[in-house]
């Protein structure tokens, strides 16, 4: 307005010849007094005919003609004192003027005539200001507005971090005003609004209309700004966005637009403010991503300035199927014409278009140029075009129309195939009446352009026509333009990049000479390396891409067929799968592959790695794009076919099962090529994270190679890229590059982890996008596979949201994924969502009862995570429905979970507020404008995603600080942990259907362990008699008969048979349950049968080995005096007398011997594999025994991979420990508090947990393994290690209670440190025993070779020969005497131990007596602090007077034979000739036969005696007898040597048996008493005897106090809270529901029958045993286990002894020889 009034003012001068000053211009402008019309009027001519002369020198008659007109129009006096003045007080308008009549312009010098003419002159001068004004003022606002929407500041070049926040409240007007107020920061306050509004699928209407509402306020007087808000558009506020976002999120950005329905502006205007003015910019970033690489095609549609806004962008929806009208921006009708391009993407099926929308004129060196460079790509131009635009009476068409064809001309100059763009021009007009025009206008653009189709287009959008001609019309219009639509010949669209080089080039150079593609490296490379497109698809080849998923993926396999041969019977070769694994895990590969160098390539190519990895991924789709479509056809048809018979074989009707496994078969092979093909990048990732833990692992790290990747991925993360946490196959976490990774994002604090579970195309990956703004994968199909992670910031909260695979999917259709994925989240999230369509179904309520039940058994129990339910699609939203459904879950999980013993409160925190209804994102609608139904954005979802938001943020607000993860590092080592537990634990928990059949399992389980178990025992009796049998008959004749081994083995399996068929049968009674299903019977009883194949395995095995042994020994036997009689025929040959010809023969025949005893030996040796095999053959079935006993030792590993931890630890004995507390903050205030000296550092405490474990170890090895030069790894032993490993972990003052650490893992990582060193030290004593046997092998050739040297020397003298024999052959009598004696009397001190005590609580009965019931308390003392090594001391000490006698008998006996013996050997008499020792052997044992049968059982050792001829016979009895009578002048010493060996071989022996005898090792976790049953017994345990707590440590938390409290008292089993660690429970009830349910059942006896009973006599008298025994034993105990004493009443003191009272430094006497 400042340029009108400037020259309204010289106007007014030159008029009136009169200065003005500003006072007045602005009272003429407030009066409204407009005398501008005068000011245009020609000075010659229209003035004069006003009768106004102008000038300076006639300025009176001048102002007196207008004062006349002004007296006469106003009746008044005049212009008074000024002119100027008067003219403002009497408001005089030209308006009036225009109105006089004819006579006043004739009496105020006016010609005749001119009236008219002066009026439309001076109205039409009037008009054409008023509309120059109106442009001039709409030009100013546009660009005002601009500047409002154009920030002054330089933006980054970075990724915008505000794609990686989300706020908690929509825009709000009084934000809106504060922002106002300061327009400098305007863009950046609206900056986290925009993008959360295109997060949550929200167009930006809402904030354009509070703008508006803001600019309609009557209290806002901000008149400029009013204007402003009034004019902004959606598409202002996109441009907006677009221009202050970081420049590397634009691509990113551009995607959520176009998500968001926006068309993407690709060229448009914004402010310069260096420049003050408006500019024009071409965004060709925006589209990078999403056009980087496309096979769709591409359209143009414009119009000639005659049909702008006439409806041109409104008629895309109707041309281009999938779009709506949201799919074009509006124009405001206060705003100027602007030349633009935008970018619209309709992302049909099968007609996916781009289109380019040309809004304006084609003028500007931009706008023509990218006009030009789109055409050179496109398939069509869509002309809109008005019948003016053509002459009227030729048809031609005129310079606007002839301009864009000869753009179409100058294509074919340089279009190497010619032009194939076609050209639709629609003309906005009605031809009814002139039809020959339009005929006219067809026919002169053919011959300009001839692949040309003209339409019309006419009364689509007219509101003032009739609705049924409008729908008419409509449909005319989409029919006719498909039927041109669908004639076109496609052209595709290759990719943005051409478009940006032809335009660039255009832009520098001014023209073009081809249009040629230009093919990126990636492009390029990919065809060399895949093949192009329509070739034959190698599925192979692509499968060996990825080869170490591959080489990952068979150990698995092969790792499953071991789990399968431990836990049933197959026919497996385990050393063959053993050795395929071990050569697995060598990789003896390169697994750099091309296809690998290539992806690495693409994330080392510096500023575009992005582009390329995009280009990349679009080549993936493209090229799987049209083959994995048809084999999900396939497989889709093949799927109905299977239904369908399934259908017929519920109803029972005939179906060909070879048909049905022959679909089966074809369906698995389908998956398996749909798996393969469908290549995604994420599939290339996993394989790269594979190969650079594989450097490392081989020690070829290549660290600036991993530095690079890291860096790339944290800037794909940076830019909304998604983690594949658990990904490959097996299912994995664990990966180096991985924890570099998320430890190098330290910038990411206080972590809360969101998951989300639900059924596969339940939009669960939707719903985190909108909630959180992630960039999870959504697409039609299978989208998530294994789960995906992502980061948002809220405050100063890092939200880590997991994106879990759908549950009960058609890839992974079986219970143990979808139980494994919902336990995943479980365990590793603060919060839970459950994305449900329709009524919460049975199957989801399955799914939560066993993460339940994983939860309580094999996590502790530190936080509970709130489970919310996000409700779609539901019938009945009311609240009280919605309601019900979540408390009726809560009720079904309560009921079905009574048997957990965990309360359900205790382990999710579900409640009704946690619920939400969630309306679809989309909906289908009628449109009357398009006249279809179309697909639409919800408009109420993106504010329920808003508000379901913030109710999960309030939740987090609420999580208690100690349980928020401190930094990704943590976080990762968490979730590798969890999923390690969960996979390791396999199905055991995760394979059952629900809670029911778990509980059902359970029950099943105890009936066949408890059937099981009452058959074993005798059936092991009578296998051990069978094969023992053996041995007796061996050690009678010295002989080995094979026919034995064979019936042993057939009575055994015979044996075995029958019990298992009664055994089946009771298993049958007692499980003929009708709600016991088949299928879960049937699996047990086919575990049943494993059992006794196990059995029968280790039977035969055994008799095998003993037999083996036997016969080893009998043809050791035999061999020997085999060689001995070798070396005796030597000798009686060597005639020559050449005693080195004799020693170098029987040298030779020794080493031939020896060579061969030591093949025979390596025969016997175990290999690792073998040794490691049965150990964990007798671990998996211990395991399998014991863990129906206690819940929480379902989490035992069912992969132990022992191999593999043995290979790593050989040189290495430590143990590694990671994860091992989960609320790390407490743990360390923990420690810290009860360790002096420690530091909070993760190392130090990590250290601390070591030691303790490696104490546990030594503990373990002196309890197990030391001072052991043999030990039998047998089923009790394995037995014995499991209760030991149980109970001190268990125990209240073990480290795992006191501050909370993982029971699970850190049993997982100790019971396999156990087994290793149970290998390690097998082995050892193998070897040990080996090289023994091959030293007794070379000390025997010695022995034979010197005694060969003697005979030899002594065949010259017979009486010393005599002598040298007497000596062998006693020698050897005592050396066969011990064995066989020893055998006799420790077989004979086992039936004692039976009489004795016939079961293990007879024992335990007995220790108790000895020490509570007599009062000594040193025994009292050795009872408690270890029961079990007490107990074996009591057995021994009760039956070693009977050893003794029966020792005693022994060598009573034994005395008196061989006094008889080395009598008859003194005083025989030769009567017949003897030539050699032989004979003489021989005679001497008829002799004997004749004194006393007996006495020949000792001449066995005559086989084993060198000998030769006796030249002198006389001269030779004549030395045996004086040796003789030498041996039996010491026969008393020689005996008492005989004693002792045998003393000692008899006790180790027994020893041996008592520790077997023992029984379980198991102790009560309240008082620590010994459980009475048998060994590996099945079902509780049990005692007779349980003392106070006080004997087991227990103490009160907050005094350290002893307690003194029995376990089945009334106030500990009901009253008094026992704390373990950070757990709490009500009672020692509750206490061993949790933790111990396998001392339940006896305590709760115990209970019932002292606890409630006790005045009750025998209870008296046990209970005044006890505390006489606690109050004469407590100050020892009390410094050991460091607890105060505490203040008892006169009752308990009475009861102290002082004499017989233990000190403080009292060292128990135990019998250390034993």
């Amino acid at each position: 307005m400042e340029e009108i009034d400037l020259y309204m003012k010289n106007k007014f001068v030159r008029l009136l010849d009169v200065q003005l000053d500003d006072s007045i211009m602005e009272k003429l402008n407030e009066s409204g007094i407009d005398l501008s019309i005068s000011i245009d009027l020609d000075d010659q001519t229209y003035s004069n005919e006003f009768g106004i002369t102008l000038g300076r020198n006639n300025k009176k008659n001048d102002l007196s003609k207008i004062n006349n007109i002004v007296k006469q129009v106003q009746n008044g006096a005049g212009l008074d004192n000024s002119i100027i003045e008067k003219l403002l007080e009497d408001n005089i308008n030209y308006d009036h003027f225009l109105n006089f009549e004819q006579r006043d312009f004739t009496n105020y010098g006016f010609k005749l005539g001119t009236t008219l003419k002066i009026k439309q002159k001076c109205q039409n001068i009037l008009l054409t200001r008023e509309e120059d004004n109106k442009k001039i003022e709409v030009q100013l606002n546009f660009k005002k507005l601009k500047k409002l929407l154009c920030s002054e500041s330089c933006r980054n070049d970075q990724f915008d971090q505000e794609f990686n926040r989300i706020i908690l409240e929509d825009l709000s007007q009084e934000s809106l005003r504060e922002f106002l107020k300061n327009k400098r920061t305007l863009l950046s306050n609206l900056k986290p609004y925009l993008i959360d509004n295109l997060k949550r699928i929200k167009r930006f209407k809402s904030i354009k209309d509070k703008l508006k509402e803001i600019a309609y306020e009557k209290t806002n007087n901000d008149i400029e700004t009013k204007k402003l808000l009034e004019l902004i558009t959606e598409k202002d506020l996109v441009i907006c966005l677009m221009e202050i976002i970081g420049i590397k999120s634009l691509p990113r950005l551009g995607r959520l637009l176009s998500k968001n329905d926006y068309p993407l502006p690709l060229f448009y205007q914004i402010y310069n403010h260096e420049r003050g003015d408006l500019e024009e910019k071409v965004n060709f970033e925006i589209l990078t991503d999403l056009l980087c690489l496309t096979n769709t095609s591409l359209a143009i549609v414009s119009g000639t300035s005659l049909t702008i806004r006439q409806g041109k962008s409104m008629l895309i929806p109707f041309m281009f199927p999938g779009l709506n009208l949201n799919s074009v921006y509006e124009m405001h009708s206060k705003t100027p014409f602007q030349n633009s391009v935008d970018i619209i993407f309709n992302e049909e099926l099968n007609e996916s278009w781009v289109i380019a929308d040309f809004n304006g004129e084609l003028k500007g060196l931009n706008m023509t140029n990218l006009f030009k460079s789109i055409s050179a790509f496109a398939t069509m131009h869509v002309l809109n075009a008005n019948v003016s635009d053509f002459d009227e009476k030729t048809g031609k068409p005129l310079n606007e129309v002839i301009n864009i064809l000869n753009n179409y001309d100058h294509f074919k100059v340089f279009s190497s195939s010619g032009c194939s763009l076609n050209l639709i021009v629609l003309i906005h007009y009605n031809f009814e009446n002139n039809f020959n025009l339009f005929e006219k206008i067809k026919k002169n653009l053919s011959s300009y352009y001839p692949n040309t189709f003209v339409l019309t287009v006419d009364n689509l959008f007219d509101s003032g026509v009739d609705s049924e001609i409008l729908k008419i019309n409509k449909n005319n219009f989409k029919k006719d333009f498909q039927a041109v639509f669908s004639s076109l010949e496609h052209r595709k669209f290759q990719s943005i990049f051409d478009v940006k080089s032809f335009y660039e080039i255009l832009a520098k150079y001014g023209q073009y000479s081809t249009v040629a593609r230009h093919e990126s490296w990636v492009e390029k490379e990919f065809m060399q390396l895949f093949g192009s497109k329509g070739n034959k698809i190698e599925f192979e080849a692509i499968s060996k891409m990825f080869e170490l998923s591959n080489i990952y993926k068979n150990i698995e396999i092969n790792e499953n067929k071991l789990i399968d041969s431990n836990s049933q019977h197959k026919n497996l070769n385990k050393n063959d799968i053993n050795k395929t694994i071990y050569d697995l895990k060598q990789h003896k590969i390169n697994p750099m592959n091309k296809i690998l160098s290539f992806f690495i390539r693409i994330l080392e190519s510096d500023q575009d790695f992005l582009i390329n990895l995009s280009v990349f991924e679009k080549c993936l789709i493209n090229y799987k794009k049209e083959e994995l479509k048809n084999l999900r056809e396939h497989r889709k048809d093949i799927s109905n076919k299977l239904s369908k018979m399934d259908i017929q074989i519920k109803l029972k009707q005939t179906v060909d099962n070879k048909d049905h496994e022959n679909l089966m078969e074809k369906l698995q092979q389908l998956d398996e090529k749909i798996k393969i093909i469908d290549l995604t990048v994420d599939k290339f990732w996993d394989e790269l994270f594979l190969y650079v833990d594989w450097l490392d692992e081989t020690k070829n790290s290549d660290h600036k190679l991993k530095d690079k990747i890291v860096d790339r991925f944290i800037k794909l993360i940076q830019n909304g890229h998604s983690i594949h946490l658990l990904r490959g196959s097996p299912l994995r976490v664990k990966s180096n590059l991985l924890r570099n990774i998320m430890n190098r994002m330290d910038n990411f604090k206080n972590i809360y982890v969101l998951s989300v579970i639900g059924e596969q195309s339940s939009a669960k990956s939707s719903l985190l996008n909108s909630l959180f703004g992630c960039d999870f994968r959504t697409s039609a199909g299978r989208c998530t596979v294994g789960i995906y992670m992502n980061f948002v910031r809220c405050g100063d909260k890092t939200i880590v949201i997991l994106d879990t695979e759908g549950l009960a999917s058609i890839e992974s259709s079986n219970k143990l994924f979808d139980n494994q994925m919902a336990t995943m989240s479980v365990f590793s999230s603060h919060q839970m969502l459950i994305n449900h369509k329709g009524e919460i179904s049975s199957n989801l309520e399955n799914i939560l009862g066993i993460t339940y039940f994983a939860k309580v058994n094999l996590t502790n129990l530190s936080y509970k995570p709130a489970i919310f339910f996000v409700l779609r699609d539901q019938l009945d939203r009311s609240e009280s429905s919605i309601n019900i459904q979540v408390s009726k879950l809560k009720e079904r999980l309560i009921k079905q979970s009574e048997f957990i013993k965990t309360s359900l409160d205790d382990v999710f925190d579900i409640d009704t507020n946690h619920l939400t209804l969630l309306s679809s994102a989309f909906s289908e609608l009628d449109c009357p404008s398009l006249d279809k139904s179309i697909k639409c954005r919800n408009s109420i979802f993106p504010d329920q995603a808003l508000e379901l938001r913030k109710k999960l943020i309030k939740n987090m607000d609420e999580i208690d600080k100690e349980f928020v993860i401190e930094n990704l590092s943590a976080l990762y080592t968490r979730l590798d942990s969890h999923w390690n537990t969960i996979s390791s634990t396999g199905k055991n928990i995760f394979n059952c259907k629900d809670l029911e059949e778990l509980k059902i399992r359970n029950e099943i389980s105890a009936i066949s362990h408890e059937i099981f178990e009452k058959y074993r025992t005798n059936l092991n009796k009578e296998i051990d008699e069978k094969i023992n049998k053996i041995i007796d008959d061996f050690k009678q004749n010295q002989k080995f008969d094979s026919n034995s081994e064979k019936k042993c083995s057939q009575d055994i399996i015979r044996l075995i048979s029958d019990t298992k068929g009664n055994v089946d049968q009771q298993f049958d009674s007692q499980t003929n349950m009708s709600f016991y299903s088949k299928a879960i019977k049937d699996e047990y009883k086919n575990l049943l049968s494993y059992q006794f194949k196990w059995i029968e395995d280790l039977s035969i095995r055994r008799l095998n080995e003993n037999c083996i042994c036997l016969k080893n020994m009998h043809e050791f036997s035999n061999a020997n005096e085999n060689t001995i009689r070798q070396i005796n025929d030597l000798l009686s040959t060597n005639v020559n007398q050449n005693e080195a010809a004799l020693i170098d023969e029987v040298t030779k025949r020794l080493n031939g011997i020896e060579k061969e005893n030591n093949e025979k030996l390596k025969l016997v040796e175990k290999s690792i594999e073998n040794i490691i095999d049965e150990i964990e053959r007798l671990f998996y079935h211990n395991v399998y025994l014991i863990r129906f006993k206690n819940n929480k030792l379902n989490g035992i590993e069912n992969k132990l991979n022992l191999i593999d931890y043995y290979n790593s630890k050989l040189n290495d004995n430590s143990i590694n420990l990671e994860d091992y507390g989960q609320d790390w903050s407490k743990f360390i205030e923990k420690i810290k508090y009860e360790v002096k000296n420690i530091s909070s550092s993760k190392q130090k405490i990590k250290q601390f947990v070591e030691e303790w474990c490696e104490n546990l170890i030594i503990d373990f090895d002196n309890r197990f393994l030391n001072n052991s030069s043999v030990f039998h790894v047998t089923e009790g032993f394995i037995s014995d290690i499991l209760v030991f490993l149980n109970s001190s972990l268990s125990h209240p003052d073990s480290i795992v209670n006191k501050y909370n650490l993982n029971f699970g893992k850190l049993f997982n990582a100790l019971i396999k440190h156990f087994l290793f060193l149970i290998v390690k030290k097998s082995d050892e004593i193998q070897k040990s025993n080996l090289e023994k046997e091959k030293e007794k092998y070379k000390n025997q050739k010695k022995e034979l070779i010197e005694k060969t040297k003697i005979t030899f020397k002594l065949k010259n003298d017979s009486k010393k020969l005599g002598l040298s024999i007497a000596e062998d052959f006693i020698s050897k009598i005592f050396e066969n005497l011990i064995q066989t004696e020893t055998l006799s009397i420790t077989n004979s001190c086992k039936e004692k131990i039976n009489e004795k005590f016939k079961t293990p609580n007879e024992l335990i009965e007995h220790a108790f007596k000895m020490s509570f019931e007599t009062c000594n308390y040193d025994q009292v003392f050795k009872y408690v602090i270890d029961v079990n090594r007490y107990c074996k001391e009591v057995c021994f000490e009760n039956i070693k007077d009977d050893l003794k006698i029966l020792i005693l008998k022994e060598q009573i006996k034994i005395k008196n034979l061989y006094t008889q013996f080395f009598e008859f050997l003194k005083n025989f008499h030769l009567s017949n000739e003897i030539s050699s020792c032989c004979q003489f052997f021989q005679y001497l044992m008829d002799e004997a036969k004749k004194v006393n049968e007996s006495l020949a059982y000792l001449f066995k050792a005559k086989n084993s005696i060198i000998g030769t001829e006796i030249k002198y016979k006389d001269l030779f009895v004549s030395g045996f007898k004086e040796s003789i009578g030498e041996f039996y002048k010491q026969i008393e010493i020689k005996l008492n040597i005989f004693d002792e060996d045998l003393d000692k071989k008899c006790k180790s022996q027994i020893i041996d048996y008592i520790d077997v005898y023992l029984g379980c090792s198991a102790r009560c976790p309240c008082c620590g008493s010994k459980c009475e049953n048998a060994k590996g017994h099945e079902g509780h345990h049990c005692s007779n005897f349980h003392l106070i707590d006080g004997f087991f440590r227990w103490g009160e938390k907050d005094t350290n106090k002893v307690s003194t409290y029995f376990c089945w008292e009334e106030i500990k089993f009901n009253k008094v809270y026992i704390l373990l660690g950070d757990k709490k429970f009500e009672n020692c009830k509750e206490f061993l529901e949790k933790e111990h349910p396998d001392w339940l059942n006896d305590i709760q006896n115990n209970y019932k029958n002292y606890g409630k009973n006790p005045s009750n006599s025998g209870n008296i008298k046990f209970r005044n045993q006890i505390i006489r025994a606690w109050m004469n034993t407590r100050k020892p105990l009390l410094k050991i286990y460091k607890r105060l004493d505490k203040d008892y009443d006169d009752e308990w003191i009475s009861m102290e002894d002082n004499k017989q009272m233990l000190q403080e430094n009292h060292t128990p006497k135990w019998n250390y020889d034993f």
